[in-house]
């Protein structure tokens, strides 16, 4: 399995949240994981959001920093290019997601067709999840047992 994960379901792994151990168990029984460029921004930001929230410490926020930058050069990364976001913004208007979303949603649409297997998406925003399935791709639910 080919796991592609958004930004929501990618910080559940670096920060203790509501499903967190769901996508742990995602991911290990993905074969590969696969992010958008822009999960990278993303994440960091949504961690260091948490650190003025009070919900993490200096040191945690570093050890979350640290765990991201040692997993992100095993994940598949999909680039940000001048074709994928016109592609995102053709998804915008077409399946009414938000900006970025739609660019996770084309990195993931793009990774599939040129690898040629499903894609197994993985996020926490209904609307992006309704979306990808729209567009052919499986999707990774809190129900899954991956025993």
């Amino acid at each position: 399995m080919i796991l592609f994960l958004d930004t929501s379901a990618l910080v559940k792994l670096y920060v203790e949240e509501a499903d967190s151990e769901a996508v742990r168990s995602w991911v290990d029984v993905a074969d590969e994981i696969a992010c958008q460029w822009l999960a990278y921004v993303e994440a960091h930001a949504a961690l260091a959001a948490k650190r003025r929230l009070g919900d993490l410490s200096d040191a945690e926020l570093e050890e979350c920093r640290k765990e991201l930058e040692r997993d992100w050069e095993r994940y598949h990364r999909v680039a940000v290019t001048q074709t994928l976001l016109r592609r995102a913004g053709a998804l915008s208007d077409q399946l009414g997601v938000r900006a970025y979303d739609s660019v996770h949603l084309a990195g993931a649409e793009y990774l599939q067709s040129s690898l040629g297997v499903p894609i197994t998406f993985g996020s926490f925003d209904r609307r992006q999840v309704n979306a990808a399935a729209r567009l052919g791709m499986l999707i990774a639910s809190v129900d899954d047992d991956p025993n």
